[in-house]
């Protein structure tokens, strides 16, 4: 802490006369800033984060602002300043390490950082210390900081504000109520990082691009737009096939970021028949009840080598802005569920859970 504070008690003492000594009092009186005091957070970084099986598989550059090294509270009306920036910038890339594979400096002039899936940028929103209405009440600090992930071209991936904050008796040091709001905040941003639904899909949208749509991971995969009219023929009953008879009810989601960062989610009720006919394995998904019942897109079904299940077809003319995608669902098979996500055509994920 440094405190700027103007002695009294040296200046009734100095020897002045009480003239000028007068002066110098309504002097300091006039000056409301005449006494001010600046607080630190903490310059080492937070490690007591819970133990993880895995990190993010994504390679981040961090964005570490010239801006966010300087941030700090406005004066409070005890004129108290909270310095958080470099704290703040220490933690972040603390935080970013622990939670994903590969971590590089966004600003910096090799092509590593140029060579990046996504980019991590923090920013301190609100930093403040107040008080309780009596002198013997406590004192709250609060802060909140955004995290803005990103594609490399500036696509919101994700965004997220995450607040943390501590109490303590106006006894207790400030720095150190500072201190606990902070770590308060780091373990709260650490839980949205990993029970984050946008970025997960992100890394089934990364992995399948790059693996392509025989790998191991769920996932549904738009392949562009076809005539609805070139609906795939199955190709005879692979083994195993034949344990995905049955009829199979779920949702298939929809989700997209605007350009503002925002999720928009839409999900729709769907059933999936998966039947035997002639020679192969074909399924149908439809969605509605009775005499409003639409077929929505229908194919040919199969198991892949990896033992997930593989549903090849096309979206028919009553599915709207999916009418004439061809698309192929690689899906989990777990016991009796099958689901996967994939980004499709128009960045648009599509996640479809199925249970019988």
């Amino acid at each position: 802490m440094i405190r700027r504070c103007v002695d009294f008690a040296a200046l009734i003492g100095s020897g002045m006369s009480s003239t000028r000594l007068g002066l110098a009092l309504l002097a300091i009186v006039a000056l409301a800033g005449a006494c001010s005091r600046t607080y630190y957070a903490p310059r080492q970084a937070y490690a007591r984060y819970p133990a993880r099986d895995s990190k993010i598989p994504l390679r981040v550059g961090l964005d570490i602002t010239g801006e966010l090294r300087k941030t700090k509270s406005e004066p409070n009306r005890r004129e108290e300043v909270l310095v958080v920036g470099e704290s703040v910038a220490t933690n972040a890339r603390a935080l970013a390490r622990h939670v994903f594979t590969t971590v590089v400096d966004a600003n910096a002039a090799s092509s590593s950082a140029r060579d990046v899936d996504a980019i991590l940028t923090p920013a301190v929103v609100y930093v403040s210390r107040t008080f309780g209405a009596t002198a013997v009440g406590e004192s709250i600090v609060s802060i909140k900081i955004e995290w803005r992930l990103q594609s490399p071209s500036g696509r919101p991936i994700w965004i997220d504000t995450v607040s943390g904050q501590s109490a303590a008796a106006l006894v207790t040091d400030p720095e150190k109520v500072l201190e606990k709001a902070l770590e308060d905040t780091w373990r709260r941003s650490e839980e949205a990082f990993f029970s984050s639904r946008a970025i997960r899909l992100f890394v089934a949208s990364r992995k399948a691009a790059v693996d392509g749509p025989s790998n191991a991971v769920a996932a549904i995969v738009s392949t562009g737009a076809t005539p609805a009219t070139a609906s795939p023929t199955s190709a005879g009953i692979s083994p195993g096939a034949p344990a995905l008879v049955g009829t199979w009810t779920g949702t298939l989601g929809r989700t997209r970021s605007d350009r503002r960062g925002r999720t928009r989610e839409r999900e729709m009720p769907v059933e999936v028949t998966i039947a035997e006919e002639g020679t192969g394995i074909r399924w149908t998904m439809t969605r509605g009840k009775g005499t409003g019942r639409v077929q929505l897109a229908g194919g040919s079904a199969s198991f892949a080598d990896d033992g997930t299940a593989v549903l090849v077809g096309v979206f028919g003319p009553e599915a709207g802005r999916l009418a004439g995608i061809a698309v192929q669902y690689q899906l989990r098979v777990l016991e009796h569920r099958l689901d996967g996500t994939r980004l499709s055509a128009g960045d648009e994920v599509h996640e479809l859970l199925l249970a019988r």
